[in-house]
């Protein structure tokens, strides 16, 4: 059998609260991608608003990170928006919208959110491989 590489083809978007710290954020993610048995060398970028003061607990992980700017996540529709988190960030859903966003157009969720204790996360496939999902474009929270 041929060597088989796993292209970056799945985002991962978050949410976290101000307790959240960088372990929470690394066991919620592994913990998803474990139960939706996917490999973590598919992911290609972390998906997040752009409002984020607290980004050092994702700074550590590893993969490129894409915000995005509260207008864009709540444009998106998502099939479990939360009236609180609308109330609290100005849109319904951050960790949804937020990989749908990254993956791009024609994107699927393949986890809706998870919540654990802390920190939010849901998982989308790219339809296409392109340079957003690959992180050539990867943003910061604060650009």
């Amino acid at each position: 059998m041929g060597f088989v590489m796993a292209l970056p083809d799945i985002t991962v978007g978050l949410g976290w609260s101000s307790a959240a710290t960088e372990a929470d954020v690394r066991a919620a993610i592994a913990d998803t991608l474990r139960a939706a048995r996917i490999d973590e060398r598919r992911v290609g970028c972390v998906a997040i608003s752009g409002h984020k003061d607290e980004q050092s607990v994702i700074d550590g992980l590893g993969w490129p990170i894409r915000a995005f700017t509260t207008e864009q996540l709540a444009e998106v529709l998502v099939p479990t928006p939360s009236e609180r988190v609308g109330n609290a960030v100005g849109a319904p859903s951050v960790a949804e919208a937020a990989a749908l966003l990254a993956a791009g157009e024609g994107a699927s969720l393949m986890v809706a959110k998870q919540r654990f204790g802390t920190v939010t996360v849901a998982v989308a496939l790219a339809r296409s491989i392109d340079s957003s999902v690959l992180g050539d474009t990867a943003l910061s929270a604060s650009g």
